[in-house]
Formats: structure tokens, sequence, C-alpha cells
């Protein structure tokens, strides 16, 4: 059996930090026949999220390539949805580890037939089984297809690899799952920003990172006058691999100042409850304003990722001294061992720090449960809800909605990054009881109208958010809109019935997504969900009874809006 120890060593001063720990490469074999190219590493940087496990690409870049069991096992869940994984197949493995197959466009017969008989049984395309040891599969066997369902934007197979017992994504290289890679990571931008005594940062200057030679690179200006006394950086960075041109992350990081390690990550493992912690591992303010990804040098207070090692002297801060230099060093290193450096000097021109430019009326603890009461209305902040204190600036106002005294809301900034719900109670809301299940409130995000559903509690709502920004109130009465794609009477050449279905507002959860349900003389048939794509479609099969059929849909928006189609269709 073979086996292979992973050492991380951080060289300090005093000696060397390792953490190693043994993985079996024989266990797992490749989920795929090709050989093995990759468009997605392991806890690279994803909106709100590190990516959970590794994108395997297609050998033409269609669906359809067989997907293997990497090892003997039982398939503990099936999930089939319209967004997230979309046809997705879990594996537990007695080694302790669960293995996952996502984004799928078919299963094997077997589980095929299995699930199509529980959406006919529960009446939903929306599934997530737990078929226990109905279905056994050995290393090797072909369990389903590569595809593109779900939130996927090109066929390829995501893969991932957990611990059974907590459900902890671990990096599929560690077992031996990796492609070739000769390429060195790449630098091309550094930030530096003033910090203070309680980790907020105020950005100072950005460079361009220039390549000096393989594995090296420098700034054009090799000395750096910053206007502080205490400073962090962050760096705009990506790695490639062998016979892909898709830029990924780093695997490794490390900040060196006068050789001495101040701070690093190393991504090994990272779990789905500390996940949300990545719009801290990033400035989450320029990530809003230009999507630029940038990897930050430094920690905040409240941030617990476990990438880093928490000791003292390793929260990347660097405290700087007028006319005094002192020697910076980043190095990256992919999993292969392919290293690049980017040193340089820094110095402060002013020996008094700056104070940052922060307006708000509501100082919150990022440590400490925070109440905010307005007129009429209460935001109720979780500890941890930030990694720093924070001044924001909070209001509410009331404008004619519909004919109704509705409020809107400024809750801090959307480019400040919050790492837990809030929620936000109302009262007294100015509208008769016929209209409350159309109220909303929406946030303008990403050119879309996001609509955010709460829950009423007599004449008390309360609405869970995700974001800072700005909120308005909103009474939607507009329907959901049906536009058939291929529709007619005569459908006996056509082997798919296809409809696009859309609303005037983006929903902000899952349960809020548009339902829907399709008939064939009264009785549900099974149109499947594309959600990327707002469509959904009607397989017919073999068993389809020829002649002519009343089809019936009705699709509706969780907010008390109904739209309705119905046609005669004929199928011989």
């Amino acid at each position: 059996m073979i086996r292979y120890s992973l050492v991380f060593a951080f060289i300090v001063m005093s000696g060397v930090f390792c953490i190693a720990q043994e993985y079996d490469q024989s266990y797992f074999t490749s989920p795929v026949k090709h050989k093995m190219r990759l468009s997605g590493s392991f806890a690279e940087l994803r909106t709100n999220h590190f990516h959970m496990g590794i994108d395997i690409k297609s050998t033409n870049g269609r669906s359809g390539d067989e997907i293997l069991a990497v090892a003997d096992g039982i398939i503990s869940r099936i999930n089939v949805d319209a967004s997230g994984y979309g046809n997705a197949l879990y594996i537990d493995h007695n080694n302790g580890y669960t293995t996952v197959y996502a984004h799928l466009s078919s299963f094997s017969e077997e589980i095929s037939e299995y699930v199509k008989s529980e959406q006919y049984r529960t009446e939903s395309f929306q599934q997530q089984l737990y078929p226990d040891s109905m279905f056994i599969v050995k290393q090797g066997e072909v369990i389903g297809n590569m595809g593109n369902t779900g939130k996927s934007f090109g066929p390829h197979l995501h893969f991932e690899i957990r611990e059974t017992k907590t459900e902890t994504p671990i990096n599929p290289f560690l077992w031996g799952l990796k492609p070739s890679d000769n390429k060195h990571p790449v630098f091309q931008n550094i930030r530096f920003y003033e910090s203070d005594s309680i980790g907020n940062t105020n950005l100072l200057a950005e460079q361009k990172v220039t390549f000096k030679s393989e594995g090296k690179y420098k700034l054009n200006q090799n000395q750096i006058t910053l206007a502080a006394n205490q400073i962090a950086i962050s760096v705009q960075v990506y790695d490639q691999m062998d016979g892909a041109y898709n830029k990924n992350g780093v695997y490794l990081m490390k900040m060196l100042v006068d050789d001495k390690v101040v701070h690093g990550y190393k991504l090994d493992k990272v779990s789905y409850e500390e996940g949300h912690y990545i719009n801290s591992f990033i400035d989450f303010g320029e990530k809003q304003k230009s999507k630029r990804q940038f990897s930050n040098c430094f920690t905040h207070p409240g941030d617990s990722l476990s990438i880093y090692e928490h000791k003292a002297g390793r929260n990347g801060h660097i405290k700087l001294e007028k006319d005094k230099y002192r020697d910076v060093t980043i190095v990256l290193q992919d999993y292969h061992g392919n290293e690049s450096e980017l040193s340089f000097k820094v110095t402060s021109a002013n020996s008094t720090i700056s104070q940052n430019e922060i307006r708000g009326n509501y100082s919150l603890s990022y440590n400490e449960r925070n109440i905010v009461r307005l007129k009429n209305a209460d935001i109720i902040f979780k500890g941890g809800s930030f990694v720093t204190d924070k001044l924001l600036n909070i209001k509410a106002r009331h404008e004619t909605t519909d004919g109704y005294q509705l409020p809107t809301f400024e809750i801090g900034e959307k480019e400040i990054p919050l790492f837990k719900s809030y929620k936000l109670y109302l009262q007294n809301l100015a509208i008769p009881d016929t209209l409350k299940d159309h109220f909303c409130l929406v946030q303008c995000r990403d050119k879309n109208q996001v609509a955010h559903k709460g829950d009423w509690q007599d004449s008390l709502l309360m609405l869970r958010l995700n974001n800072l920004g700005a909120y308005q109130s909103s009474l939607d009465l507009t329907p959901p809109l049906i536009e058939p794609i291929n529709l007619k009477y005569d459908m006996s050449r056509e082997p798919v019935i296809k409809f696009k279905i859309t609303d005037n507002l983006k929903p902000a959860s899952k349960k809020d997504r548009l339902a829907y349900r399709g008939n064939i003389d009264g009785k549900w048939i099974l149109f499947e969900y594309d959600l990327k794509n707002d469509l959904i479609f009607y397989k017919f099969d073999e068993n389809f009874p020829k002649g002519e059929h009343k089809l019936t849909l009705s699709v509706n928006d969780n907010r008390g809006n109904e739209s309705s189609f119905s046609q005669q269709i004929k199928k011989f």
C-alpha cells in the first residue's frame, strides 16, 4: 500500500512549523476514463464561498463522458436540483470518506429509474433521496454521465472528497487525484492598505506586478514609501495547470517580513461552516466594485478560518517606521511545488497613522450581539456577523409605493462583508391583509432586483437578510411569464416540450423560486427545471399515450402571483 505524507513547513526564526497528514494514494481511482484536466481547483475563490472540490473537464467540451465510482461504496444520497449541484450522487466508503459527483447529465439506468419513480410519487422534480443500502457500487463502475445540470456553465464533473462524519471537504490532490502541473503561479497586481489597531483597512496604493524570470516577479519600483505606520497587503494571483487555460486558485501562500513569516495559508481542507469567511480572505469591497479577486495577506480579529496558523505575530499587519525599510517577500506555491516569489522593500513617509474616513451612526462590536432600534423596525445582528468592529450608517425613511407609505432602508454599505444573516423586524406596515403575501423587500444586486419575502406573525414581519446595502419595499403584483418554446398542436415529431418561465424579481432564497406544475389530462407530468436558463422541459417517453391531450401549466412566484397556460396537443 502506498502512503503519502504531505508536509507543510513555515520556516520561522525559532524553528519549523509542520502539518502532516497521511492519505492512502491507492484507495481512490480517477472518476473519469480520460486524462484528467481541471477547470477549477480546490478552495479557489468563488462568490461568497470557496470551491469545495475540483472541476474535471470533459474530453471534447460536451456532456456525456462516463463517470466512475472512485472506490467501492454505498450510494448514500441522490440530489436533483434546478440549481446548485444539479444531478448529484454521494457515495460513502469504508475508509470514512464520502465522494461527491455533481452536475451529471444523467444517472446510471438503475438509479435513474428509482429517481423518476420518486419524482412521480411525490409529484416533484426536485429530490433529495437517501436510499440506504439500495445501491452498492464497485470501484470503476459507471454511475452516471458528465453534464451541465444545476449552477454549471459548461460540461464538467464537480468532484469532492469529504469526511463522512463531519462533511468537511478535503483537497482531492492529497489522495493523488491530480493532473500534471509544471506551471508556476502568477502574480498580477498588489494592493497596499493602511491598517488600524482593530483590523480595519483603507486603500493607499495599487501596483502592477511585473514578470522578471520564471518564478520571479518584481514591482516597477522596488522601494515603496507609504503614508502610514501600519500596513496590510493583498495580491491578485492565479495558477494554471498543464493542458488547461483556466485560471485556478493558488494552493499555498506565505508572506515574510525581514525573513520572518508573518502570514500564510494552505488549502488542504475547508469546512462548509467556515466557507463564508472567504469574504474576509479577499478584498470584498474591490470584488463588489470591479469583480477582481485580491487575496488578503493578513487576517482580521474575528476571522477563524482554519487555513491559517492562528498564533501571535501571524496576522500579516506590518508596522513601519519613517525612512526605515522592511524587506517583504510573498511566496506562492501550487500543490506540485512550483513556486513564484515577489520581493520588495517598504517604509513609512509618516510616523503618525492617518485615520480612516469612516462614516456611520451605529457602532457595532464584531464579537457581540447588536440590536439597532428604528421607528417601527428592529435590526438584530448576531455575534460574529463581522470580523472587525464596524461603524455603520443605518437609516430608515418612508416612501409612497403603490399608494401606500412603506419603509426603505439603508443598512450599511454593500461593500462591507457580512458573515451571518441578520433579522429585520417590521411593525405596523400600512397595508391591508390582502396584500401581505405580495409584500417584499427588494435589493438591487448585480443588475438584478432581488426579492426578500419574510414571515408574518400577526402584524409583525420578520425578514432574514444576508447582505448590507439599500432595501426598498415593494408590493409585487406581477405574475410570472410563461413562454412556449416549441409548442404546437401536433407534437408527433417533437421529443420534448419546452417552456421558458421568468419573473420580474429574482428570489433571494431557494425556497422562494418559481414553483410550477404541469399536467396532461389532469395528471402530473415531470417537467425538469434548468434554472440558469429559465427553462422547463418534459421529455416524451415510450409510455406516453398516443392521441389528443390537454396540456396545462401553472407557475407561481411565492408572492401571491400565479400564471397559467393550457393547450390541446396530439402525439402519434
